[in-house]
């Protein structure tokens, strides 16, 4: 057949790129992947031409022009794209009626309804695409029925959607060639060589866990794997086109001992190469050992971003709900102390609005958190119903009598958005545990517990008096909370002050969850980041400002004065290097302790500390991007170079 009768496919993945001055983008592995199976077949091969693919939010009527008569366009969505992928497909749909729109990926529903909502959409993939893409694809070309092919919705001769049978794919993963390797992104690359690329490596697919608020909950089966050999040589590509970022798109990494050499084989190609920098992964929730040998290595080749060592929460209600199970706390204590004595980062995550919840169950769970040891860095998320969970589902809502609103899409550490095509997240914001005002107070509390304890400002002066004064971590800072909310003249009282007319915003649905400060570059920054960085603005009047909280506590006036002292010194700030403290008391050995989990008494000892940055940070922006965004999870804005001298 000529090559001119060929017809002609396009695919879209868009995605926001990242950073402001070098732009980071990833490969649209999923359109990839479709693209690599389908075009195996000798039939696809001689009847379709895969035309360039459209990654990145451009101009849509600029897109359209580049389309060379198109027979079928297929995107993927998820809630970064959803609504630039609908205006698209409306706009491609007006220019040219007979051509086919396709949607599939997560964002998709298993039903009907986005057919009947959006009529420019001809046909639905459900779930993993390859099968039914490839069969859409050959049902096409000979004209045949679709009611044959499985997992997808489109609409019959009377104009009325209709679903076929959905069944869960088993095809093993060998039979899926590697975009990557196919040569599928090549030209891509070379023609857009001002972006810095970022990539995904699956190894595996499918979850055995049956989590209620994840899209992976609902396809709970056993797992499958690619094939080891495919996944080195896609290592070895990514190593070649110096790929700087990679996600690995497996839920439960470590949950073969293969996945160590995964893991060897990527510090290997950074050894050779210099690439890639990074690699970040879900990583498995049973498998410890091999989950923590897999980190050593990578922190050894600075390559990890930390260990997820997650929870969700802790109220057995809530755990019920989401048919969840978390690890015993006092293993979880004991692995918080062997990834801190090897120099390990560790973060756990929460979800906040989870049916059941309260505001006191979740700061208790916050303070049992960091009883447990895990004082760098809780990661805490809004819960937004994704519409393949089983929470997402008629009934769940119906049930637990959510309430969403739907906010614009945070996007954290990307410029704006200056388009008029704003994407959407559907956030609780109550259900029948946890009205409106509670959600709120609760998410005022966890962005102070992220700036105050796990960016450190008061990290000090919370473990001492949850030591030496029996004062529980969530009452401490549920105390500081109130005393912000009396003093909003403060420092601190301010920038709280502000995130509570931005919460109120987003319970009217007039706002975002993210924060910018031209100071810091023009880029938005999670609330809590943005929380810390004004205060360090501010940083000795906060301090000046904080002692009428602080004091409250009654803690023995030398005791506090060296505590004071040393929990401002260990702070990183723009334009400071070197800083120098006589202490009475040797904090240092005492903070390290607790740490390791080995608390000891606070010994009264004649020291002097020296504390020193390797970077003087001469500009806000460059302190904010490499301490607060790149390396939040690492407490990177906490001085660890630390020199004690007994005098």
């Amino acid at each position: 057949m000529k090559h001119s009768n060929k017809k002609n496919i396009y695919m879209v993945q868009v995605d926001l790129a990242y950073g402001e001055s070098e732009k980071a983008v990833y490969l649209p592995y999923a359109i990839g992947l479709l693209a690599a199976y389908a075009w195996q077949d000798d039939i696809i091969k001689n009847n379709y031409k895969i035309g360039e693919f459209v990654f990145t939010r451009d101009d849509i009527d600029d897109t359209i022009d580049t389309f060379e008569n198109p027979y079928l366009v297929g995107f993927s969505n998820y809630v970064w794209n959803f609504e630039y992928n609908k205006v698209f497909a409306e706009r491609l749909k007006k220019q040219y009626p007979e051509c086919l729109i396709v949607f599939g990926g997560h964002n998709v529903p298993p039903d009907t309804s986005l057919l009947e909502d959006c009529p420019y959409i001809d046909m639905l993939i459900h779930g993993e695409g390859e099968e039914a893409f490839k069969s859409l694809l050959l049902s096409l070309h000979k004209n045949e029925s679709l009611a044959d092919v499985l997992n997808i919705s489109y609409r019959d001769e009377e104009n009325q959607p209709v679903s076929t049978t959905k069944v869960q794919v088993s095809c093993p993963l060998d039979d899926y060639p590697s975009p990557y390797l196919s040569g599928l992104f090549d030209s891509l690359m070379e023609k857009n060589s001002q972006y810095t690329f970022c990539a995904i490596l699956e190894t595996s697919r499918d979850c055995p866990f049956g989590c209620a608020f994840c899209d992976w909950g609902q396809l709970r089966s056993k797992t499958r794997r690619f094939s080891k050999e495919q996944a080195m040589q896609e290592i070895e590509w990514f190593s070649k086109h110096k790929i700087a970022y990679i996600w690995g798109a497996d839920p439960n990494f470590g949950m073969f001992d293969d996945d160590i050499e995964m893991a060897k084989s990527l510090i290997d190609a950074k050894q050779n190469t210099g690439y890639p920098l990074i690699f970040n992964v879900n990583y498995s929730k049973t498998k410890a050992d091999n989950v923590f040998l897999i980190n050593k290595l990578l922190n050894e080749s600075k390559m990890s971003r930390g260990v997820p060592l997650s929870f969700q929460s802790f109220s057995p209600v809530v755990l019920k709900n989401i048919c969840r199970e978390n690890m015993n706390l006092k293993d979880f204590s004991g692995l918080i102390a062997k990834y801190n004595e090897a120099g390990v980062t560790t973060y756990s995550e929460l979800i906040i609005g989870l049916p059941g919840e309260t505001y006191e169950s979740f700061c208790r769970g916050i303070g049992i958190l960091f009883e447990a040891g895990q004082h760098k860095t809780v990661n805490i998320y809004s819960f937004e119903l994704l519409c393949n969970s089983s929470l997402g589902s008629p009934e769940s809502i119906e049930k637990y009598e959510f309430e969403t609103v739907r906010i614009p899409l945070v996007r954290l550490h990307c410029a704006p958005e200056s388009e008029d095509i704003t994407e959407y997240s559907n956030v609780v914001i109550s259900n029948n545990s946890m009205n409106r005002d509670m959600w709120k107070r609760s998410s005022l509390f966890y962005n102070s517990i992220q700036c105050f304890h796990n960016f450190g400002l008061l990290r000090c002066f919370a473990i001492y008096l949850y030591y030496e004064h029996g004062i529980k971590y969530e009452d401490f800072y549920m105390q500081l909370q109130k005393w912000m909310e009396s003093n909003s003249a403060s420092v601190c009282g301010q920038i709280y002050q502000k995130l509570n007319n931005c919460y109120d915003g987003v319970l009217a649905g007039k706002g975002g969850l993210y924060y910018s400060n031209p100071v810091f570059g023009h880029i938005v920054w999670a609330y809590s980041e943005a929380m810390y960085l004004d205060i360090v603005l501010g940083f000795e009047d906060f301090y000046k400002e904080i002692e009428s909280f602080l004091r409250t506590f009654g803690i023995e006036q030398q005791i506090y004065s060296d505590l004071l002292g040393y929990q401002k010194i260990i702070i990183k700030r723009p334009h400071i290097s070197e800083q120098s403290l006589r202490l009475n008391y040797n904090f240092y050995d005492y903070f390290s302790n607790v740490y390791q989990n080995e608390k000891k008494d606070l010994e009264q000892k004649e020291n002097k500390i020296r504390t020193k940055d390797p970077k003087s940070w001469d500009t806000w922006i460059d302190y904010a991007r490499e301490n607060v965004w790149w390396g939040r999870n690492e407490n990177r804005n906490i001085i660890s170079d630390i020199k004690v001298e007994f005098i």
